[in-house]
């Protein structure tokens, strides 16, 4: 019969089982005031028994916690000192990660049902977030996405680093987070199976179209017609302007007059102004627009004479076509500002304004490389800033309203003089703002490798004082 004792005082309690090797008895000690370790042994409970704490209680791992099942035993989940949680992974990388299987929540509609994410994180109240699968009628079933409860709150769909959808105020916007409209597309629209139905057969002409700059295809019951909206408030009021081939299949009645190089035609068909054609090998085709002053004479021509194969079309102005080329565009499809041989399809002379752009970077094209210091010490001499552009800004055109973000060149120049050019005819400062990714680049190396060192120092300072 095993021995009981009301009391045992001893520095290490030792069960014996002579089944064993001695070496194997567990070992209970106490170390630390109000705990028992059970040494080099495992606790075991028996079938249907449970660890139970009578109030609060926690479960402690100087490393990581596992949790095993099945015989043999085999993990299923694992917490790691990060907080980060597995299930059949043993390194997770986020909070929750979970491998060869699926997370499957509840099906529902309401806020008890799929995925809720935390209410008002913006305070207030009312506001949610959610993601959710239920039936809608039989086996009908809808997965809803959900936002609420204020008009300005939304839905955007991000690809690429860029939100491409936004549902807003009961409006989708395709290319803008702000729609204009119930569906509001910047860029191209294409129909895979060519066709565009109009299919509300009692839609009036309504007023949208004539808000300056827009421009609009109606079905118009009112005019008994489909209706094309030139872009409004152009200099000559409505206007629509077709390129390429037009085929017109039946009669084409045309109410009012066509002009040609002036605002007010007086006949059915009405050219103001000089249209030149030239001939094959001998005289480039050419059109040139007088101006009333009788200066800046502008062309467009096909030439110079005698350039096939390789003709191209240049934009000019000057007493004749080409006296001062603008631009070409080649058979090649090159186009040239400032220059009569592109080697591009974008080949610029001078400086560029654009929205964005790609430079020749190849190492064959470059010679004394020399690798950039101390970029992190400069970069903190120049100040980023907010301001608004006086009246001045005006000669690079309108001022925009909104508040700008920006650096002074000046400062930028102090430091890195590469980085800043003087353009216009007032000698007004400008910077490449491009080439800050290649110094932020390098700042980013250089505070990484400061990050390093003081991470090693403190690894260091840490292995000393164990």
């Amino acid at each position: 019969m095993p021995t009981t004792f009301d009391e045992v005082i001893a520095d290490i309690f030792t069960i014996k089982n002579d089944t064993i090797p001695s070496t194997a008895w567990p070992k209970l000690t106490c170390g630390v005031a109000n705990e028992v370790t059970v040494q080099d042994s495992s606790l075991k409970l028996g079938d249907q028994r449970e660890v139970f704490f009578q109030n609060a209680g926690q479960f402690r791992a100087v490393a990581d916690i596992r949790f095993l099942t099945d015989s043999p035993a085999t993990e299923k989940l694992r917490i790691l000192p990060s907080g980060n949680v597995g299930i059949g992974t043993q390194t997770p990388a986020a909070k929750l990660q979970v491998t060869g299987g699926a997370i499957m929540p509840a099906v529902g509609n309401n806020n008890q049902s799929g995925i809720q994410f935390p209410p008002n994180p913006g305070g207030g109240g009312g506001d949610e977030a959610f993601i959710r699968y239920f039936v809608t009628a039989g086996e009908t079933t809808k997965l809803q996405i959900g936002i609420g409860n204020d008009a300005d709150d939304s839905i955007g769909l991000v690809q690429a680093g860029a939100e491409r959808l936004t549902v807003i105020n009961g409006r989708v916007g395709i290319g803008t987070t702000t729609p204009e409209g119930t569906l509001d597309v910047r860029g191209d629209i294409r129909a895979g199976n060519s066709d565009i139905y109009f299919t509300k057969t009692d839609h009036n002409h309504t007023g949208i179209g004539n808000t300056p700059g827009f421009a609009a295809i109606e079905n118009s019951a009112n005019y008994d017609g489909l209706m094309i909206l030139g872009r409004a408030g152009t200099a000559r009021g409505r206007s629509v302007k077709v390129w390429d081939y037009l085929e017109v299949n039946g009669s084409l009645n045309v109410t009012g007059n066509v002009g040609m190089g002036l605002m007010d035609p007086r006949t059915p068909l009405h050219v103001f102004g000089r249209i030149a054609t030239g001939l094959d090998f001998s005289s480039a085709g050419a059109i040139t627009f007088f101006p009333p002053d009788g200066f800046a004479w502008f062309h467009i021509d096909n030439g110079p004479a005698g350039g096939r194969p390789l003709g191209r079309l240049r934009i000019s102005h000057g007493n004749s076509p080409g006296t001062f080329e603008i631009m070409s565009i080649t058979q090649g499809a090159n186009v040239g500002i400032g220059i009569t041989s592109p080697q591009a399809k974008l080949h610029v002379s001078g400086p560029l304004i654009a929205a964005g752009s790609v430079f020749p970077s190849d190492a064959r094209l470059k010679t004394n490389i020399e690798p950039m210091s101390d970029v992190l010490e400069r970069l903190d001499q120049v100040r980023a800033v907010s301001f608004d552009w006086n009246e001045k800004y005006e000669v690079f055109g309108t001022p925009m309203g909104e508040r700008q973000i920006g650096i002074i060149a000046q400062e930028l120049e102090a430091v890195f003089p590469e980085m800043v050019m003087t353009v216009g005819d007032y000698d007004y400062k400008a910077i490449d703002y491009s080439k800050l990714t290649v110094l932020l680049l390098k700042a980013l190396h250089e505070l990484h490798a400061k990050v390093g060192q003081l991470e090693r120092r403190a690894e260091t300072e840490r292995k000393g004082h164990a």
